[in-house]
């Protein structure tokens, strides 16, 4: 069930993008939209494509990267994980669902 939601999100910030892609980056569009900083969008959109990349087998995440060509460099910009809270977040997200 979670996977199908993220696969998703995903599909629906994918249309997003292809929707702006003439006139502007993934970034921008998420800057503007979302009223964030271009740092922001990118280490957000950077934490959702990790999120992916370890979440969804590889063959379906190459899909993901494929139709977004600036996943990997979007990667490199996503906030450090605190492990600490990584894991009370799973905790949490066992509990949940």
């Amino acid at each position: 069930m979670k996977r199908i939601l993220f696969i998703s999100l995903v599909a629906l910030g994918l249309a997003a993008f292809a929707a702006a892609a003439d006139e502007a980056s993934l970034v921008q569009t998420l800057a503007s939209q979302l009223n964030v900083t271009d740092a922001q969008a990118a280490g957000g959109a950077g934490a959702i494509f990790n999120y992916a990349k370890s979440a969804l087998p590889t063959n379906e995440y190459a899909k993901v990267e494929s139709a977004v060509p600036e996943a990997a460099e979007l990667m490199k910009q996503a906030p450090a994980v605190d492990s600490t809270a990584s894991a009370v977040g799973g905790v949490v997200g066992k509990a949940g669902g």
